[in-house]
């Protein structure tokens, strides 16, 4: 016990405190109990300064953390951008400057038509098509689904989905935006690009939607950090062909505004860190 004497006061709370090695036996399931009783307040004795507000902001940031494996490297969240669904007085998003008129109204009517009652995530995005080009959308997660929204947030019933469906989103390791969302019913994967400018949301569109769908019910969505080619298929038929989306670190080949080069069945997305 002397050993634990001075955890208290240490500024770090004993993180690195060095824990008795070879142990017997009969001791070593009592110091993983002991370990791990630390670990709980060593977080709650970081936490308690930290306003009650900003901890939820911290909770997105360390779940994003969580699944991408802690790398973000250009996928940073900006702590000014968590938690703030868009506003009517704000951007819709930088691709221009053009506001969204009515977006409070739109939201409430789109929430009450479908039965949800909060929105966790929302703001533009571009979604890949049947066809290999990038459409303009609002990406909107609430505690029920999962919209593909246009620009004036009309959903139809093929852009929704509910969060109970979806089974994984996958994420490449070269430092883009995109993700593909998969779910059960076959035909109806997404692509997302959700950074059409310098910001890029890729994370915190993660940790929302992950949160939401463990909220929601759905605990087995897994995330995947792919080096080589994830396949999807958003055919919107059930014996639809799947197609094959290649990230390739290629900076000459890259446009920002058409990141995308169709090849046969495959879809080539040339990314480069955005500065």
């Amino acid at each position: 016990m002397e050993s634990f004497k001075f955890i208290k006061t240490d500024p770090n709370y004993g993180r690195n405190f060095k824990w008795p090695s070879n142990l017997p036996r009969q001791l070593i399931s009592g110091d993983l109990y002991l370990k791990k009783v630390h670990a709980n307040w060593w977080a709650w004795k970081k936490l308690s300064p930290i306003p009650e507000e900003l901890r939820s902001i911290l909770r997105i940031r360390v779940y994003a953390w969580r699944c991408l494996r802690g790398d973000f490297r250009d996928r940073r969240i900006q702590q000014e951008e968590l938690c703030k669904p868009l506003n009517i007085n704000q951007p819709l998003g930088p691709i221009h400057a053009a506001q969204l008129p009515g977006y409070e109204q739109k939201s409430q009517s789109l929430c009450q038509r479908h039965g949800d009652s909060v929105i966790h995530f929302s703001c533009e995005a571009r979604k890949l098509n049947r066809s290999g080009k990038l459409d303009r959308r609002v990406v909107v997660v609430t505690n029920r689904h999962l919209y593909k929204t246009d620009t004036k947030l009309n959903a139809t019933p093929k852009r929704i989905i509910n969060l109970s469906s979806i089974k994984s989103v996958s994420l490449s390791k070269t430092p883009d935006s995109f993700a593909v969302v998969k779910v059960d019913l076959a035909g109806h994967d997404s692509v997302f690009d959700l950074g059409v400018s310098s910001e890029n949301r890729v994370g915190e569109f993660i940790a929302h939607l992950l949160l939401a769908c463990r909220r929601a019910g759905n605990r087995n969505v897994y995330v995947n950090l792919f080096d080589g080619v994830v396949e999807y298929n958003n055919s919107q038929k059930a014996e639809g062909v799947a197609k094959a989306l290649t990230f390739r670190g290629d900076p000459g080949a890259w446009s920002p505004d058409e990141p995308v080069c169709r090849f046969q069945r495959q879809t080539v997305i040339y990314s480069t860190a955005r500065s």
